[in-house]
């Protein structure tokens, strides 16, 4: 019985690194490209897995938006106070606000504003 506990555990960790793995590529592209600028061809291209894992991970695109946003929301909320990086705790609460029913699209434009390198 132990076994089965530990190769549960094993895989509870590799779906966590692969979904890990599929929001980096997925952040990257919205910097890039824009959420509506890339598939999900593009990210399962990039990490060399099939679209059917990402929709494993992901129901669909909007779900890896919410997730998106869910991530950079977290580190938003990790910010110390005080280190000039106010402005992005106030996007993050704008795009909270959006939450009532905008479209992730929408909603993941403005988080975009935070994950711009510059």
């Amino acid at each position: 019985m132990r076994e089965d506990v530990q190769v549960a555990e094993r895989r509870r960790r590799v779906e966590a690194d692969t979904a890990s793995r599929i929001l980096d590529v997925a952040e990257r592209l919205v910097q890039l490209r824009g959420f509506n600028g890339f598939s999900y061809a593009d990210v399962a291209a990039e990490l060399s897995i099939t679209k059917a894992s990402l929709h494993y991970h992901f129901a669909g695109k909007a779900e890896l938006g919410e997730a998106l946003i869910a991530r950079v929301e977290h580190r938003e909320l990790e910010v110390p106070a005080g280190d000039g990086r106010a402005e992005h705790v106030e996007h993050g609460a704008q795009a909270r606000e959006l939450a009532g029913g905008q479209r992730v699209e929408h909603r993941l434009g403005h988080v975009a504003e935070d994950l711009a390198p510059g």
